[in-house]
């Protein structure tokens, strides 16, 4: 069985059933029923491994077609112990729209295909066996819905359920929202979140450090709580290959200290802002040393085929020396994120790019589930940028100003890009393409260019797009040059690789970046440009790795 792990290591609920496996499937693209059919009907006419996007091979039905429509039922049993309770349905993702049906009855609809959704279901259920429907609407092809490389540039689609589907079960009362600030100049973690069902009694916090217990902290429990949670002694920060955290308890107890709800998080104190011109991390400045990972695998796509795939491909940038992921064109699972928080990796959180421009409906839509993800992620301490608009964004200004007004209202403790052109960012991210590192040096020293790879690219830009950020501004910022691509004799042999490599990094440092970020971890259907193959074996002599590795360790 593929997926079996929890899917939300950084939110767990220990009493919990996975609903990932076999279901029914079925793609209504050609000849659709009508509902009573899907939801009541005859079997569906195959089967398909959940959480793997049908495209995917591990789905068992791996054919890359942009499905539109598509189908999927499965049964499962609940006690008459569990209906005392509440009972919690959860996605971790569904692309594109998910209409969501128990016993035949609708209990949710979500649009989004990145971001998780979670809904009380315990009003419709019986003891017994009970029936799960899910309608997943999507198209590839549709620019004003946010997909990323999907369907794009040798990129397979992805329609559906493509993360993990379970239950967790809980009393009178659940937390259904949480948000957790760790304060370092207070020595403290400020909760805040909403309470689901009978809200009377307590919330109980255990504060523990490496397994040591260092307090327990009572408050009142409301609808909505907001609770101030100490630590006690000399604060332990999260640091750059060191993550290091506290883990939290939180507790709804009733009246009688009967137990409600039990969460499993935890919680990270480290500052990040820009100043001189860099990084600085806990008071000190930090190169960032950064590679992109697109999230893709050969067998499961976008869904990685178990957590230790995941944690296995963060340990493969870290050998090859670099300190920092750039997400692109998708989102990763919060297995991802969790593994970064426990390695100290430096994450850039990146979202997609509408290469239109939106009308007010649409806006709205990519607005909301960007703000869904800064929720989903804000307690990562391994997230230390947003990218609102990843790559090159659409030209349009006002769509790219609501995305970082929503990132900054939504999030003051990190620094933002907003794509290139620039609009409205904190540090000058700079694509720069070059034949090889005398030229690539050039251009990143003209400022001139706004961030595109060529004056003309720039001048057309500027004359379609007057709002953008001038170049003496620009020139103000932290210089982060990325979308680096070493030049095709580069990986001819490990010996050029390693010449080349050095030569474009000497060129980045000698123009006083803050960092750079290097195309790519792993090759992907759109490139073979990634230090490791798309099955994760290393390109060049292994004995190159740990080279490499020193390389990157002098840089400060």
């Amino acid at each position: 069985m593929y997926r079996e792990e929890y899917p939300r290591p950084n939110f767990i609920r220990t009493d919990w059933q996975s609903l990932n496996g076999l279901w029914e499937f079925e793609s209504a693209d050609s000849s659709p029923r009508n509902l009573s059919s899907y939801l009541f009907g005859e079997a569906y006419k195959e089967q398909i491994r959940v959480p793997f996007a049908p495209q995917s091979p591990l789905s068992g039905i791996g054919r890359d077609e942009n499905f539109k429509s598509v189908w999927y039922r499965r049964t499962f049993d609940i006690t008459a112990e569990q209906l005392k309770g509440l009972v919690i349905l959860n996605f971790g993702a569904v692309d594109f729209r998910a209409d969501v049906y128990i016993n035949g009855s609708p209990v949710t609809a979500h649009r989004g295909g990145y971001t998780p959704f979670s809904v009380n279901i315990t009003g419709y259920l019986k003891e017994g066996q009970n029936t799960l429907v899910v309608n997943a609407l999507d198209d590839d092809s549709d620019p004003f819905t946010p997909s990323g490389k999907q369907g794009k540039n040798g990129f397979p689609h992805c329609t559906g359920i493509w993360q993990s589907v379970w239950l967790e079960f809980a009393s009178k009362a659940y937390i259904s929202a949480y948000r957790a600030t760790p304060v370092i100049s207070q020595n403290a973690v400020i909760a805040q979140g909403y309470i689901e069902g009978e809200a009377k009694g307590r919330i109980v916090a255990e504060v523990f450090l490496e397994g040591k217990q260092l307090g327990v902290y009572k408050y009142e429990l409301k609808p909505r709580f907001f609770i101030k949670i100490p630590i006690e002694g000399s604060l332990t920060l999260w640091h750059p290959g060191e993550g290091r955290f506290y883990d939290i308890i939180l507790r709804l107890v009733d009246d009688n200290g009967s137990p409600l709800d039990t969460v499993l998080t935890y919680a990270a104190f480290r500052s990040i802002e820009l100043r001189d011109k860099a990084f600085v991390i806990n008071g000190a400045p930090v190169t960032i040393k950064q590679i992109t990972d697109s999230r893709f695998y050969t067998i499961g796509h976008y869904t990685a085929p178990s957590e230790a795939a995941i944690k296995q491909d963060l340990l493969c940038a870290l050998a090859s020396g670099f300190n920092s992921i750039r997400i692109q064109g998708t989102l990763p699972e919060p297995a991802y994120l969790y593994y970064a928080d426990r390695l100290g990796l430096l994450i850039f959180q990146e979202y997609m790019s509408p290469f239109t421009t939106l009308n007010s409906h649409t806006s709205a839509l990519w607005a909301n589930e960007w703000r869904e993800v800064i929720e989903r992620d804000f307690g990562h301490p391994s997230v230390i940028a947003w990218l609102p608009v990843g790559g090159y964004n659409s030209k349009d200004a006002a769509f790219v100003n609501n995305l970082c007004s929503l990132t900054y209202a939504s999030d003051q403790t990190r620094p933002l890009a907003d794509g290139i052109p620039h609009f409205r960012t904190n540090f000058f991210d700079k694509r720069v393409s070059a034949k090889d590192s005398d030229a690539f040096l050039a251009k990143l020293h003209n400022p001139r260019n706004g961030g595109f790879s060529s004056d003309k690219e720039a001048a057309k830009a500027r004359k379609s797009c007057p709002e953008m950020l001038p170049d003496a501004a620009l020139a103000g910022l932290p210089l982060f040059a990325s979308g680096i691509t070493l030049p095709a004799e580069a990986y001819r042999d490990t010996a050029s690789f390693k010449k080349h490599f050095a030569a474009y990094v000497n060129a980045v440092m000698s123009a006083g970046a803050a960092g750079f970020c290097f195309n790519s971890l792993f090759d992907t259907p759109e490139a073979a440009n990634g230090f490791y193959t798309a099955e994760r074996d290393f390109k060049f002599d292994r004995a190159a790795e740990p080279s490499i590795r020193r390389f990157l360790a002098q840089i400060k």
